[in-house]
């Protein structure tokens, strides 16, 4: 689905949508009208005080006038939950100049409203993740439009703001088909507002399992609408109406119990180490076990890795769900803010674009074609011609090439180091040079255990989160020996049961010196059949290969493979010929094995047998891309959160997803 912007102009009331032909809000202005009709008919900040969590959806972002006046709210509350959830779906997002003249208009929200607009995401197709408040405070924007994008919605919400333009100028959000998503995603006893009483609207939520009242209106409006979800299951919704999106089974997300908040962490890596500071931010006692010294040391140990976001020209779904984890890195990475302090990007985060050189003249006639018949935003990905190419990367090439000028390239081992930084207190124990031989339960308290190769507890939680890499499939694991019950180790206690084993990888890379790069004209990132990057070393990063064996050390081939990949990526530069040379010119190298499922997909989620037991892994080339938002994504789920996936993204990387494919091919009208 496109996503267009809106086309906003200036009415006497304020701001006026040229496509509906309607007001983004009534004579009492917008944030009077959020306090009196959507926070006071919804009993907030009352609802709220004293909760772990309290999650909103909304029906029509607009000018977030809604999202503003609740976060501004729960700032002025002492008394305030502990995180705050905002849900809320939007078919055409405001530019952001008509964004800040709507603003402008509110002053009390200011400093709120300027950290929102900063932080936006391009109007792309999508669920979008925003944090605020150091995470307290979680805003899920979907740019999609009516009952499809509400089915897309993983959560238990405690109110409804149903809130949009007119019915009779915006039919869709006011549909039976919306209504009935409302009531999946609300809660028994979830209250409900909106300042439209019609009565094919009351009539509509009645139907989907709301008792709704009306109540008079501010001054302006005659009456409004006030609901409260039943505790009856609202009506089945058509398998027609909705997303193919085949479910699982799993029971009503509630918030774990203070002592049910403990898990194990085994691998620190990328996945390890970003896990264990989403689970430690939300109050979770972590053991994180690695058989190194440190973080990052087998695959996320690389000096750089690449971030780009996945192309295809069909734009698919794993290109959307690569799509998502990207903005959601770099935003993070970005530095958020806050109202008192400006935002300061993480030191190891270098957004310097990224170029995707086409390989012939007929991707790259593919390439611009469908960029032409596709109306993507510049900021995202733009075509340009050989000069262009020339101009930014200092390479002559004679096909053209895509820029996504958002991306750049990461040091892994400052972002695991970080994370761990942030993450260090009571409620963090790191256990060094710590080989887990074998992963148990408890009999009498359910607790998981890690042994080591004598039987001794390690370390034990109610839940344990396995992000290792490939197991015996990696050389670098020595061979795991039975575990005190006679069971094998890590290889099938470790690996999602009736998944074949996680494929292993080889990646060698090779380093170019700073004197070898010093004549580079760009810092841009080039990528085609691999990469050259810059790193941390003030040098380039020259990679990849994928082999299936190997050594851990360079080898000839590599270092061969990789000059040649340096040759066609950076032509006759002065870096390629530097390195083509012969050997001097690399100072260093490195191999890494990665851990790959066979569609190339994480493995985020909960063990499709094991209670407690979560997966958090095979990410492939892609881990600094994946390892912000999987990880987001799987501490929602633990902790009884609103996930930050869409609904068929989370079917994409659930660790059931063999068993969830057989379902989805009996859906009626399954091709």
């Amino acid at each position: 689905m496109q996503i267009y912007p809106a086309r906003v102009s200036t009415g006497s009331r304020g701001p006026f949508s040229d496509d509906y032909q309607d007001s983004y809000h009534g004579p009492l202005g917008a944030l009077a009208q959020a306090r009196a009709i959507f926070l006071a008919q919804c009993h907030l900040p009352e609802a709220w005080r004293n909760q772990a969590c309290h999650t909103i959806i909304e029906t029509g972002f607009g000018l977030g006038t809604n999202f503003l006046a609740t976060w501004h709210a729960w700032r002025a509350d002492p008394a305030r939950c502990q995180r705050l959830h905002f849900l809320s779906i939007e078919r055409h997002p405001v530019p952001l100049p008509a964004l800040a003249q709507a603003h402008a208009r509110e002053p009390v929200l200011a400093p709120l409203a300027q950290l929102l607009r900063a932080n936006l995401p391009p109007p792309l197709a999508g669920l979008h993740r925003l944090s605020f408040e150091q995470g307290r405070v979680q805003l899920s924007l979907l740019y999609g439009d009516g009952a499809a994008a509400l089915a897309e919605l993983d959560a238990s919400a405690d109110t409804v703001f149903l809130d949009g333009f007119a019915p009779d100028r915006n039919p869709v959000l006011w549909q039976p088909d919306v209504l009935l998503q409302l009531a999946r995603l609300a809660r028994p006893g979830a209250r409900l507002a909106s300042w439209c009483s019609a009565g094919h609207v009351r009539r509509g939520l009645v139907a989907s399992g709301f008792e709704v009242l009306r109540t008079p209106g501010p001054a302006g409006k005659f009456e409004i609408l006030q609901g409260i979800r039943q505790h009856s299951a609202p009506p089945a919704i058509s398998a027609s109406k909705v997303s193919a999106v085949p479910e699982r089974a799993v029971p009503e997300r509630t918030l774990p119990s203070a002592a049910a908040q403990t898990a194990l962490v085994l691998g620190a890596g990328v996945a390890g180490t970003a896990i264990t500071e989403a689970l430690v931010e939300r109050g979770w006692q972590v053991d994180l076990l690695d058989s190194a010294g440190g973080p990052a040391s087998g695959a996320s140990g690389n000096p750089a890795g690449v971030v780009r976001p996945l192309w295809s020209r069909d734009d698919n779904p794993p290109t959307r769900l690569t799509r998502a984890a990207f903005l959601f890195a770099i935003r993070r990475w970005a530095g958020l803010g806050t109202v008192a302090a400006p935002a300061r990007r993480h030191p190891g985060w270098h957004p310097t674009g990224v170029l995707q050189l086409a390989a012939d003249a007929a991707q790259a006639a593919q390439w611009a074609e469908s960029l032409d018949t596709q109306d993507w935003p510049a900021e995202w990905v733009q075509w340009l011609e050989p000069a262009q190419v020339e101009r930014r990367s200092g390479h002559p090439t004679s096909h053209g090439g895509l820029l996504f000028a958002l991306g750049g390239w990461a040091e892994p081992l400052r972002l695991c180091s970080e994370a761990l930084l942030r993450a260090t207190g009571p409620r963090l124990r790191c256990h060094w040079q710590t080989v887990v031989h074998q992963l148990t339960r408890d009999e009498g308290s359910g607790d998981w255990l890690a042994l080591a190769h004598d039987g001794r507890v390690l370390a034990r939680a109610a839940h344990v989160v396995i992000c290792t890499g490939a197991g015996r499939d990696d050389p670098r694991v020595a061979a795991m020996a039975p575990g005190p019950d006679g069971q094998t180790g890590p290889s099938s206690h470790f690996t999602p049961e009736g998944w074949r084993p996680l494929q292993a990888l080889r990646g060698e890379i090779l380093q170019a010196n700073a004197a070898a790069s010093s004549a580079t004209p760009t810092g841009l990132v080039v990528c085609g059949d691999g990469y050259v990057s810059p790193d941390g070393s003030g040098g380039w990063s020259i990679g990849a290969t994928y082999d299936r064996t190997g050594p851990l050390s360079l080898t000839a081939a590599g270092i061969a493979e990789n000059q040649e990949r340096l040759a066609r990526l950076h032509g006759h530069t002065p870096l390629a010929e530097a390195g083509l040379a012969n050997v001097a010119p690399v100072h260093a190298g490195r191999v890494a094995w990665r851990s790959v499922a066979a569609d190339r997909l994480p493995v985020v989620g909960p063990d499709p047998v094991q209670s407690g037991c979560w997966h958090l892994r095979a990410f492939a080339s892609r881990g600094l891309v994946w390892s912000p938002l999987m990880a987001e994504a799987l501490a929602c789920q633990m902790n009884g959160e609103p996930s930050p996936l869409m609904r068929s993204h989370q079917a994409l990387v659930d660790p059931a997803r063999p068993v969830l494919r057989q379902r989805r091919a009996r859906l009626p009208g399954h091709q």
